[in-house]
């Protein structure tokens, strides 16, 4: 579990809209990385409910612009965007301090959502 002190963020002045967690329903790490998501949020005092998208086909990924699943978004920003366009409905891959991983770390996520704040 990362740890933070809340008051460290109150200097984000920038309204964020909506988060969104992509996923598809078959893969492994949807619930811990959901689960981390929601931990992250409320580490930094975040009280935006993130919108729960389940990518059903091609056609949904490439609309949702899914570079693979679970990917979050913060105002349509996929927090770790890559730089061509590869959307598809397979899995995604995160290159973690232990190595690649299924998903993020906590602090990972922590990170890159503070940058998107």
């Amino acid at each position: 579990m990362v740890t933070f002190q809340k008051s460290a963020f109150f200097y984000y002045n920038r309204s964020v809209e909506k988060i969104q967690f992509l996923f598809i329903e078959e893969c492994p790490s949807t619930e811990q990385t959901w689960n981390d998501l929601l931990d992250c949020l409320n580490i930094l005092g975040i009280t935006i409910q993130p919108e729960r998208i389940a990518i059903q086909d091609d056609f949904e990924a490439e609309f949702h612009c899914f570079q693979g699943s679970p990917s979050i978004k913060v105002d349509g920003v996929d927090l770790w965007k890559r730089d061509q366009a590869e959307f598809h409905m397979g899995y995604r891959s995160y290159t973690t301090p232990d190595g690649l991983s299924d998903r993020p770390t906590q602090e990972m996520l922590t990170d890159q959502l503070k940058l998107h704040l």
